[in-house]
């Protein structure tokens, strides 16, 4: 089974969090219309144990956060992953938030990726 390092997950997590955060636009007709999508960074986990994923998730969960949480996924594509998601609004205000939250990760060192969705 692979090794990970909870400390620095759930670090480049809460840093992704508060990156995303300030990346938010705020609702209006150019960031909130368009497409309804399901936009994600990712941490790439493979191997990770269920009891470590979901302690990843309750060590990042912020009570009453607004809008973002960490679910663990087995994506077909990706292989089992930990996305964080971004609740506030839709369409580009969506995308601008998880690309932040994106590039916070890749920054903190931790194997990262995007996910892209439209419905």
């Amino acid at each position: 089974m692979a090794k990970y390092d909870t400390n620095q997950i759930v670090g480049a997590i809460r840093v992704a969090r508060m990156a995303a955060l300030e990346a938010d636009p705020g609702p209006g007709p150019d960031h909130d219309g368009g497409t309804c999508n399901f936009d994600a960074a990712f941490v790439s986990v493979p191997g990770m144990r269920e009891a470590q994923a979901e302690e990843i998730m309750r060590l990042t969960e912020i009570p009453g956060s607004p809008g973002l949480r960490v679910t663990l996924s087995n994506h077909s594509l990706f292989g089992r992953i930990l996305m964080m998601h971004c609740y506030n609004g839709q369409a580009n205000r969506r995308t601008v938030m998880a690309e932040a939250a994106g590039k916070s990760l890749k920054s903190a060192g931790v194997d990262s990726g995007m996910y892209y969705q439209m419905d």
